[in-house]
């Protein structure tokens, strides 16, 4: 088991455990994790574009293996704890989960996610405007996210410094 997947646990355990069971459990594990990253709890998955946002194969593939060897998981992470740092970063990512608009949590995960990921990852012609990646939404299928929803998403990703470039440390 590696050091990854061992944190991963970690980390999923802080929130109730790990949860494969309906899509919307695998949408907030694909989302929570991207977003987290950049909180600064980086556990190198790689993202790149799906149909409901950033996505990782490789951490489907770490969930269900953990999933498979809960067990050995359980046992291998007992030598583990998270530091001060990640435990830090942990408390303000749920912060900024407990500030988000009427919209569930999956769903406010997927729309957080798609426009951190458009803003700073995705190529968009024409520029990072909030309005060309609403656009840009629109255009690869996020078009049930009405604009009030954008703007809360935007503007809670904005207040935790998400929107401007600025690195976590």
């Amino acid at each position: 088991m590696t050091r990854r997947k061992i944190l991963l646990s970690i980390l999923l355990d802080e929130f109730g455990g790990l949860k494969l069971n309906g899509f919307d459990d695998r949408l907030t594990l694909q989302k929570r994790i991207y977003l987290l990253q950049f909180f600064g709890v980086d556990l190198r998955y790689r993202y790149n574009w799906y149909v409901h946002g950033p996505y990782c194969p490789t951490l489907t593939e770490d969930a269900f293996e953990i999933e498979r060897e809960k067990e050995d998981v359980q046992k291998q992470s007992l030598g583990y704890e998270l530091t001060q740092g990640a435990k830090k970063r942990l408390q303000e990512y749920r912060e900024f989960e407990r500030e988000r608009q009427s919209t569930d949590l999956p769903r406010f995960l997927e729309l957080a996610a798609s426009i951190h990921y458009l803003k700073h990852i995705g190529f968009l012609p024409g520029g990072v405007t909030k309005d060309n990646i609403k656009k840009k939404l629109l255009e690869r299928g996020k078009g049930n996210f009405s604009d009030e929803q954008v703007n809360a998403a935007w503007d809670l990703l904005d207040k935790y410094e998400l929107i401007r470039n600025k690195v976590r440390s």
